[in-house]
């Protein structure tokens, strides 16, 4: 279990966002490629850009993700997308405290 809230809080980020493997391809591809804009993911991961928008937006609520244009003004523009790889490499260090050893 958990020793602690951040802890915790890094697990239920990694469960929300490595249960689809579109956001696990997207998480990749923007810490590979910083300030990638949403056609550029579409076309290299073969995905339909409107629903990668959803998948972006997920990653950003957990801070795994950043865009360049708040999420407010995205409406019809397409904004640049990083990877927080800090982030990333806490929630994957949480996650490997707690997993189940073979």
């Amino acid at each position: 279990m958990p020793e602690n809230q951040e802890d915790s809080d890094h697990l239920h980020t990694f469960t929300s966002v490595f249960s689809h493997p579109v956001r696990i391809k997207l998480l990749a591809f923007i810490a590979d490629n910083p300030a990638t804009r949403t056609e550029i993911m579409a076309r290299e991961l073969g995905e339909p850009r409107s629903g990668l928008g959803r998948h972006l937006r997920i990653l950003e609520v957990h801070s795994l993700a950043t865009c360049d244009i708040p999420h407010e003004h995205r409406a019809r523009r397409s904004g640049r997308w990083t990877a927080e790889v800090a982030r990333l490499r806490a929630v994957l260090a949480a996650f490997d405290e707690v997993r189940p050893k073979v």
